[in-house]
């Protein structure tokens, strides 16, 4: 793998660097960064536009920091780039300066002439490009079946296998129900709905969690296909007292309750 870096060396070469950093990106078929979306990406398009270089080409961004979340953030925790290096790379740095110090050892050399720190800048950034690239492929491997890593929360897993074979992230998203994870079923019923497998659907909704979203859908289910009005005023009201005062999910259950009663009230009067 060749890695390339660009170094600003003082602040008046900054429209060139730019240009520089923006002629190597034009022309590649993707571009992959960890947290790109937030911040590489805008702060080059930022400092593109203050030196009136116009807007970047069209090219597709790939940030790996979001499928790594789907896939370890339940699992593991927090998904910095140095955690997943011990956690899921089993990769450990030696004499790396933190990334807080990089700016620190930039503005030292600029104002003062210091390169000390310079070399372990140029060695820090090149370690997180290495890293980088493996959690793409990893990513890319988990989608594709081929690296079966049991530390992925299975939902992400699922979600990122959709994208490439919805039989195995159905499959997937089965095998965590069967574990108990109750939050595999709002995902399969998504997969279903999309399919038009309404049969398979509605079995699921008894299933979905004492939530408040969850109970004002089994209040429908039971509506709707059980024809019981009773359970389905007793499950929206306590999917309204479960509910955040104010919310949309509130203000929708509550208008419910009023349908459901004036329903009842109905079938009292018959």
């Amino acid at each position: 793998m060749l890695v390339s870096q660009f170094f600003l060396d003082d602040y008046p070469a900054e429209r060139a660097f730019i240009q520089c950093v923006s002629d190597a990106l034009d022309g590649v078929d993707a571009i992959a960064t960890y947290n790109g979306s937030s911040f590489d990406m805008p702060l080059l398009l930022t400092r593109r536009a203050m030196h009136g270089l116009g807007a970047m080409p069209a090219v597709p961004h790939v940030d790996v920091l979001h499928p790594v979340r789907r896939l370890y953030r339940k699992t593991i925790g927090v998904c910095a780039l140095s955690n997943m290096e011990e956690r899921i790379l089993d990769a450990a740095r030696n004499d790396d300066i933190p990334g807080a110090e990089v700016p620190d050892a930039w503005f030292d050399f600029v104002k003062k002439g210091r390169c000390a720190r310079l070399d372990r800048v140029f060695s820090h950034n090149q370690l997180d490009i290495v890293s980088l690239a493996r959690l793409f492929f990893k990513v890319g491997y988990i989608a594709s079946g081929i690296d079966d890593d049991e530390r992925c929360d299975m939902i992400g897993r699922a979600e990122i296998e959709a994208r490439v074979d919805v039989a195995r992230a159905e499959e997937t998203l089965q095998a965590a129900l069967r574990v108990g994870d109750t939050r595999a079923t709002r995902a399969l019923m998504r997969l279903y709905r999309a399919q038009g497998r309404w049969q398979e659907r509605h079995a699921l909704i008894p299933l979905l969690p004492d939530d408040p979203a969850g109970l004002f859908s089994r209040s429908v289910f039971a509506e709707r296909v059980r024809r019981d009005l009773s359970e389905a005023l007793l499950l929206i009201l306590r999917s309204v007292s479960m509910s955040r005062t104010g919310s949309a999910m509130r203000l929708r259950a509550e208008r419910r309750v009023e349908r459901l009663k004036a329903m009842v009230e109905r079938l009292s009067d018959v």
